[in-house]
């Protein structure tokens, strides 16, 4: 088994399971469905995959590079896959809830508000 730098023995060993193994899912996931939703990027996509090449789980939406299919596992949980030993995504944060879109827009326009920047530009903007 080749070591990899950052990969716990728990990833390390799944990068070395057959496809077919690798395929199946706790929780009775259908893999197929799942793999479809996670190249659609699927945000209502109700479960996690991880990634055996870099021991990291993410929510089918993150906007990461897709991984070969080969190297992909999926799980019902999130605590299942860090049972499994993967780390949670830096890049879309599976351990917190996901935000819509109104939500995100909120959260912009209260960050640009409260700005030191958006009231010197407001400022000098014709009224």
């Amino acid at each position: 088994m080749r070591e990899h730098q950052g990969m716990n023995s728990a990833t390390q060993s799944a990068m070395n399971k057959p496809l077919a193994e690798l395929s199946l899912t706790p929780g009775g996931l259908d893999p197929e469905l799942a793999w479809a939703q996670l190249l659609r990027r699927d945000p209502a996509a109700t479960f996690f995959y991880a990634v055996t090449t870099t021991g990291v789980v993410c929510r089918p939406a993150c906007r990461s590079r897709l991984p070969l299919r080969a190297n992909v596992r999926f799980f019902t949980t999130l605590q299942q896959a860090r049972a499994a030993g993967f780390r949670p995504c830096l890049r879309c944060r599976p351990e917190t809830p996901p935000r819509n879109a109104l939500e995100k827009s909120v959260h912009t326009l209260k960050a640009i508000s409260t700005s030191p920047f958006a009231s010197q530009s407001l400022a000098g903007s014709p009224a």
